[in-house]
């Protein structure tokens, strides 16, 4: 598929995973002439051919229109809220040749652990994931974890961690880049100490689907991941 073909626009509170469950995806497919998306407070319905991304709930839109949606709860300032144990993780999955779903996740003190799903005998079944998920549910979707592997300064990590509320305002627009190459994202997590769930924000996506988060703060969050992670490099957004 050519790259340009199709173009996608969501807000980066909602996550585009392979196999994911209970999302309501403010999605609209564009052709060529693309698809424009304005980040809105409170919400309403987007006309024909665009999308528009609330922050306060509900309505769908016109003809051919997108989704207005909840932005979730939760906060992030420099310290997370009671409860949440889990801020960051990089995800890499790929099932073209062969199964493998791995990764690290960071926690509030700053342990680095890394995961491998498929290492621990899981056979070929694909695990489901959630866009707001309990603490449960994300680590039974690691499967095998191992570590603390790194340790970082628990204010590096609150630094990172109080930018993600603006992050997850950013819109993420994706497009093809790459064939069999899966999906590498770079990711964290909001907390909602009333529900207890965690909902994934993503800063970027390298792979097949590649994504780029226009929030100003995405693109220094995601190069932080990445020297952690230490994978990465091809199929970036649009060789950028």
């Amino acid at each position: 598929m050519a790259q340009s073909s199709i173009l996608l626009v969501v807000t980066s509170m909602l996550a585009l995973c392979v196999g994911c469950s209970g999302e309501v995806n403010s999605v609209e497919a564009a052709g060529a002439g693309g698809t424009t998306a304005t980040g809105g407070s409170g919400g309403g319905s987007a006309g024909t051919g665009g999308t528009e991304a609330g922050t306060g709930g509900g309505g769908v839109g016109g003809s051919g229109g997108g989704t207005t949606v909840d932005a979730g709860t939760g906060g992030a300032g420099g310290e997370p809220p009671t409860g949440q144990e889990i801020l960051f993780e990089v995800s890499y999955e790929n099932y073209a040749w062969g199964a493998q779903l791995n990764g690290i996740y960071i926690t509030k003190d700053g342990s680095v652990f890394q995961y491998d799903y498929f290492a621990g005998d899981a056979g070929s079944t694909m695990p489901v994931a959630s866009q707001h998920a309990t603490e449960q549910e994300l680590r039974e979707r690691w499967g095998t974890v191992t570590g603390p592997i790194a340790q970082l300064p628990v204010n590096e990590v609150e630094q990172h961690f109080s930018v993600l509320e603006s992050v997850a305002r950013g819109v993420l627009t994706t497009t093809f880049a790459c064939d069999d190459a899966g999906e590498l994202s770079y990711q964290g997590y909001l907390y909602d100490p009333a529900s207890a769930r965690y909902t994934r924000v993503v800063a970027g996506i390298e792979g097949d689907l590649v994504a780029k988060n226009f929030a100003p703060e995405a693109e220094g969050l995601v190069a932080w991941l990445a020297s952690i992670h230490g994978g990465g490099g091809g199929c970036t957004f649009w060789g950028g």
